[in-house]
């Protein structure tokens, strides 16, 4: 059962005095942990995010058109990426020898072997107008999590992420631009008052990463 999430007051780690804060928060919203140790076998790859990694949520879960011109330099086609091609995550899937992601909300043909995509374009670390913020994020990879071993276990679905895979996989958070803009744009606030809001961002990253580490069964996690 998924712990409730308490809102806690995360440590301030952004000091709106210093010019590089900008940096850590970057490392910190891109959080990448449990590094896979040498093997012949791929890990698994799980990721967490907003459009920087969106491989097609937003397109399966709202049906929002994104045709070309995005995909049109390696994809020919839309795929649900806001890019004219592929995302980082992409390239880390080539590196790792995976197949790319399917989204988590896709219902048709998903491929789940090499893992699973919860990032949603506009998605935020604290909700906001986009229904896939963080935490909804972390309950649906828990759901999945359990519901992939129940049917494992009923001998159901063979080409799924077992228990090993989950608990070696690599999970990777990429998130909390959107939390930015939306403070900066449509809460037209200054620089001095979002970087007091900073903590709250990183808050929500600490608690996901706890989550994803508790009830997912993820370990070595590096932050």
């Amino acid at each position: 059962m998924t712990k409730s999430r308490s809102r806690t007051t995360a440590t301030l780690l952004f000091d709106p005095k210093k010019k590089k804060n900008h940096f850590w928060f970057y490392v910190i919203s891109f959080a990448i942990f449990n590094i896979p140790s040498t093997s012949s076998t791929s890990p698994t790859l799980i990721n967490f995010g907003d459009s920087n990694s969106d491989t097609g949520g937003v397109l399966a879960g709202t049906g929002l058109p994104i045709g070309l011109p995005h995909g049109i330099t390696f994809f020919h086609r839309g795929t649900g990426r806001l890019g004219d091609g592929r995302l980082i995550i992409d390239f880390f899937c080539e590196e790792l020898k995976l197949s790319y992601l399917s989204p988590y909300l896709e219902a048709l043909a998903p491929n789940f072997t090499s893992g699973v995509n919860f990032a949603v374009s506009g998605a935020t670390t604290v909700p906001q107008f986009v229904p896939f913020a963080l935490d909804v994020q972390v309950r649906q990879f828990i759901h999945f999590k359990n519901r992939s071993l129940e049917l494992q276990s009923f001998g159901k679905i063979e080409k799924m992420v077992d228990e090993e895979g989950f608990r070696k996989g690599i999970y990777m958070i990429d998130i909390g631009q959107n939390d930015i803009l939306v403070a900066l744009y449509q809460s037209n606030l200054t620089y001095k008052s979002v970087a007091q809001k900073i903590p709250s961002f990183l808050a929500e990253i600490k608690l996901a990463i706890q989550d994803v580490r508790d009830d997912g069964g993820a370990r070595n996690v590096l932050t």
